[in-house]
C-alpha cells in the first residue's frame, strides 16, 4: 500500500537527514529500512532496486552508490 510506502520513505529522509544530508552507501539506507522494517522489500513496492525507490523520493537525489537531499530552492526560483 502506498500509506507504508510513505513511512519508508520518511524514514529514509530521515536517514539520510541524520547523516548530514548525504549518504555514500545506499546499502546503508537499505540495512537501516530493514532493521526497522523487518517485513520491508522493495519488490512489494514495484521497484525493482533500492535506487529505483531513492529516486522516487522528491526530496532525494542518487547518484551512484550516493544518496543526497536536495538543496531547497533559493527564492525566487521556478521550478
Amino acid at each position: 500500500s502506498s500509506a507504508a510506502s510513505d513511512v519508508y520513505k520518511r524514514q529514509v529522509i530521515h536517514v539520510v537527514k541524520k547523516n548530514g544530508g548525504s549518504l555514500d552507501n545506499l546499502s546503508a539506507v537499505t540495512l537501516e529500512l530493514k532493521d526497522k522494517h523487518s517485513g520491508f522489500n522493495i519488490k512489494d513496492y514495484g521497484y525493482s532496486r533500492m535506487s529505483s525507490f531513492l529516486r522516487s523520493i522528491r526530496c532525494l537525489t542518487v547518484n551512484g552508490n550516493t544518496v543526497r537531499l536536495k538543496k531547497r530552492r533559493e527564492k525566487g526560483e521556478r521550478r
